[in-house]
């Protein structure tokens, strides 16, 4: 169960009136479970959502989708088929409102394995798959459009890939040396649609491809990328580098890279310190823009259940001293903004 108070200030002040606040916003999960001692399991999820805003629809969501599964297992095959029926519940100044969508799907994959001794002793794991997922189209067009689940459009996808994973023994337990995967969907409708004049169809996805790396404790590496299959290069791209000790301080240095719209540098610090006080540093700088997007300094205190953190932010040279209180599985208030 997770409950937050998320409000959002608009930088541009003339459409802060219509910017939506979650207050709150309250989550509800429950891990697959045996459906009382049958073969059939069970995975909840229900969020609750008060959307406020000065201006415009506002009101309450509640959202319901349970997952039911009959997972299957052979020695060489593993087979889960699922459905997840999702009633939307819209309670607004504007009317009352209700949507039923369902989506169901059916994974299919296997495991081959290997042992290796040249260069080193390893084990390749190859994890082939196949998914299709369906999700009738159903009509959204009078309810309220707070964010994208508000707007589940059709779905009818057939998705592959291949995960290999290398791991090796340390200290008498495996470990994940390196994982690689690569992935593409299929768009049935895409398929089948009806052309217009100089239109073409696009029923393949980009390719996907994923990286993670982790050569030594403390040390870790991920890198994502989008290739099109249509001859249009990268489509997207990022690269992530992680470095923790044992006392729990890190650093993280990201990039992330689209085709004319984003070249964005961000570096992520976190430092323990004494008597539970640790200090935070982020940085995110546009080379698209050529600027520093967000800089963010902040002095934080953590007790069992509590904190509290002192902090400067300056986001698009919008400058804030903030005092954030935290509580432990509520979330973060901000006290004092000047």
């Amino acid at each position: 169960l997770i409950a937050e108070l998320k409000y959002t200030e608009n930088l541009d002040r003339t459409q802060d009136e219509t910017t939506l606040q979650r207050l709150p916003e309250i989550t509800f999960r429950r891990n697959d479970a045996s459906f009382f001692h049958s073969p059939f399991f069970l995975k909840w999820q229900g969020i609750y959502t008060n959307f406020w805003r000065q201006e415009g629809v506002k009101g309450h969501r509640f959202h319901f989708a349970p997952t039911f599964s009959l997972p299957y297992q052979s020695k060489y095959i593993e087979v889960m088929p699922q459905i997840t029926p999702m009633e939307t519940i819209y309670l607004t100044d504007a009317g009352n409102y209700s949507r039923f969508v369902y989506e169901t799907s059916l994974n299919l994959k296997t495991n081959l394995w290997r042992r290796f001794i040249w260069p080193f002793s390893f084990i390749h794991n190859i994890e082939p798959s196949i998914t299709y997922t369906y999700r009738p189209k159903v009509d959204q067009s009078e309810i309220p459009q707070f964010d994208e689940l508000d707007n589940l459009e059709k779905t009818n996808l057939i998705t592959y890939g291949i995960t290999n994973y290398f791991l090796v023994e340390r200290k008498g337990e495996l470990k994940e040396l390196l994982h690689f995967e690569v992935s593409q969907s299929y768009d049935i409708d895409e398929a089948r649609r009806i052309l217009a004049p100089g239109e073409k169809r696009r029923p393949f996805s980009n390719v996907r491809l994923e990286l993670q790396l982790y050569p030594l404790y403390g040390i870790s590496l991920d890198a994502e990328a989008q290739l099109s299959p249509y001859g249009e290069g990268i489509r997207n791209s990022e690269l992530s580098i992680n470095l923790e000790n044992r006392r729990g301080d890190y650093l993280n240095v990201n990039y992330q890279y689209s085709p004319g719209e984003i070249k964005d540098l961000s570096m992520d610090t976190f430092l323990k310190l004494l008597y539970n006080w640790s200090l935070t540093y982020h940085l995110k700088h546009s080379f698209q823009y050529h600027q520093n997007i967000e800089t963010k300094v902040g002095l934080r205190y953590q007790a069992q259940c509590w904190g509290v953190e002192f902090a400067y932010s300056d986001l698009y040279n919008d400058r804030k001293y903030m005092i954030i209180f935290k509580l432990s599985g509520i979330g973060e208030f901000k006290g004092i903004t000047f």
